[in-house]
């Protein structure tokens, strides 16, 4: 992979110009190919996209995957042994979701209750869409639910869940739990959005960061052909490092990384290398690659996991011990 030598960008992370590279990356998610510059710090290692799009909703289209609105259903058997699961993933203990969730479970809810998830912790969802997962989660038994997000207008009243069309600096309170499923990536100044959730984080609260990560098999191997890449919605792919920087520059302590990339990162990356863009394939899974082959991809992912290079890792946060 053959970057272009650069000397005149600062890193917005970690404040370097040594070493940088630029790469130019083409919109493969809705196919437009446009090109967009995204240069790599040689020091703390983030790609970041050179210039931010002067509108960047055209990018996000009305039936952009985060905005579905989400419609209640009624439950069939099999939902209602998942919701037992689920419900054991967060804290609400059975010996039936305790079995249910050692044979197939649930790693997303396990990151968001990873570090401790009280049904009486108020929570925030940043970037949440349409606020399915905030939803998902009140039906599983939490409350004082709350979403944010910049782009979307809410629809539709959700009792017990209070999404807003909104920014982080224009939030306040304190909150338990502090979530970015796949949202942080979308922000322009990082930094400035770590200092707010440094302000919103109560004491003993903790902030879950879930990105796509530069410091990985995906991008090494694919480069500008990497799916997660996803110019230009992504602005910044971070590394470990580049997360522990703005944890330290904000006030925040990062103390746990987990990996949780998926076969996504093959699948995704091979189309694109073939000039295949996401809208052009529909399902990728189904229609690129049978049920056996994905099994083997998802393994070489775990692995990846294990070793640190996944695509994709959650980050936790707190407030440092000052005691």
């Amino acid at each position: 992979m053959q970057g272009e030598a650069v000397e005149s960008f600062r890193c917005r992370i970690c404040d370097n110009s040594d070493d940088n590279f630029r790469y130019s990356a083409l919109e493969m998610m809705l196919g437009t190919r446009e090109s967009f510059d995204y240069i790599q710090c040689g020091r703390c290692g983030c790609l970041q996209i050179e210039e931010y799009p002067g509108d960047i909703g055209k990018y996000y289209p009305p039936d952009y995957y985060a905005y579905k609105d989400p419609t209640p259903t009624k439950k069939s058997c099999k939902q209602k042994i998942i919701h037992l699961r689920d419900r054991h993933e967060l804290g609400f203990r059975s010996f039936a979701g305790m079995l249910l969730s050692k044979y197939r479970p649930n790693s997303d809810l396990r990151n968001i209750s990873r570090h401790g998830l009280c049904p009486g912790h108020k929570i925030l969802d940043v970037g949440c869409g349409s606020g399915s997962l905030l939803i998902k989660l009140r039906d599983l038994g939490l409350s004082n639910l709350f979403g944010i997000d910049p782009l979307f207008e809410p629809s539709n009243h959700h009792n017990g869940v209070s999404i807003s069309k909104s920014y982080l600096s224009e939030t306040s309170g304190k909150f338990d739990f502090i979530m970015l499923n796949h949202s942080f990536e979308h922000m322009p100044d990082p930094a400035q959005q770590f200092s707010h959730l440094q302000r919103l984080l109560s004491r003993d609260g903790v902030c879950m960061v879930r990105v796509p990560v530069s410091s990985s098999y995906a991008w090494s191997h694919y480069g500008i052909n990497w799916v997660q890449l996803d110019a230009p919605r992504h602005f910044y792919l971070h590394t470990p490092k580049s997360i522990a920087t703005l944890a330290k520059k904000s006030g925040l302590e990062l103390f746990d990384i987990q990996y949780d990339s998926t076969y996504f990162q093959f699948a995704g990356s091979e189309l694109y290398s073939r000039n295949i863009s996401l809208k052009e394939s529909e399902n990728v899974a189904a229609n690129n690659y049978s049920k056996k082959m994905i099994q083997k991809l998802q393994r070489k992912a775990e692995k990846l996991n294990a070793m640190g290079l996944g695509d994709q890792a959650v980050f936790y946060l707190r407030q440092p011990n000052t005691q």
